[in-house]
C-alpha cells in the first residue's frame, strides 16, 4: 500500500540495491516465469505491482534528491586533495606521513601531466581536420572546374599551325570492327593513323 499523504518516509537504500534484491531473490524462486497472483499468493512475489511500484518511488525519490545517499566511489577530486593537503590534524596525524603525501602528490602531478597531453593531442587532432577540410574543399572546387569545362577535343589545325582552318573538322576514319568503346573513340578523335 501507499504510505499516507503528508509522510515524511525516506528510504534507506538506494533503487539499484532493490533491483539487486529483487533479482537475487528471483533467481532462487522456482516458477520464476510466473506472475505474482494477489489473490492466491502464489507464482514469483519479485514480479508484483506492489514491488515495481515501490522501486518506482525510491527511483523518484532519488531523482528528487530525497532518496538514500550515493555510495558510489570516484576518484580524488583536486578540492578534496587540497583539502586532504591542508589537513595536517586529527588522531591519525593526516598526512604528516611524508611517503604518502609524496605518493599523492606524484600522482597529481601524472594527472595534471595527462591532461596537459590529452589537450595537446586534442588541437593537433582539430588541426589535422582543419587541413584535412580544407585539402577536401580544393580537392572538390578542382573537380567542379573540371566538370564545367571538360577537355577539349584540339583541332587539326592548331597542332599543324594553320592560319585559316577549315571550319569543319575532316571525317575520321575507323576500323570496321573496334575491339572496346575507349579504342573507337580514341579513332574517332584521333583517326587511325593516330
Amino acid at each position: 500500500d501507499d504510505p499516507p499523504d503528508g509522510h515524511d518516509f525516506k528510504p534507506l537504500v538506494r533503487s539499484n540495491t532493490l533491483k539487486y534484491w529483487k533479482k537475487s531473490i528471483s533467481y532462487f524462486m522456482p516458477n520464476k516465469m510466473m506472475a505474482w497472483n494477489e489473490l492466491a499468493d502464489v507464482g514469483n512475489p519479485t514480479r508484483s505491482v506492489g514491488l515495481n511500484k515501490l522501486i518506482k518511488h525510491v527511483l523518484r525519490d532519488e531523482v528528487r534528491g530525497q532518496g538514500a545517499p550515493s555510495k558510489t566511489r570516484q576518484s580524488i577530486t583536486t578540492k578534496e586533495y587540497i583539502a586532504a593537503q591542508d589537513n595536517q590534524g586529527g588522531i591519525h596525524g593526516g598526512f604528516i606521513d611524508r611517503p604518502i603525501r609524496e605518493q599523492l602528490l606524484a600522482i597529481y602531478s601524472q594527472i595534471s601531466g595527462l591532461r596537459r597531453s590529452q589537450e595537446d593531442f586534442r588541437e593537433e587532432f582539430r588541426n589535422e581536420c582543419n587541413q584535412s577540410k580544407r585539402n577536401y574543399q580544393v580537392l572538390n572546387a578542382n573537380l567542379q572546374r573540371i566538370a564545367l569545362a571538360p577537355a577539349r577535343r584540339t583541332s587539326r589545325a592548331a597542332t599543324t599551325g594553320e592560319r585559316n582552318p577549315q571550319p569543319n573538322d575532316p571525317v575520321a576514319t575507323l576500323s570496321p570492327t573496334p575491339r572496346t568503346l575507349f579504342i573507337l573513340w580514341q579513332e574517332y578523335t584521333y583517326g587511325i593513323a593516330g
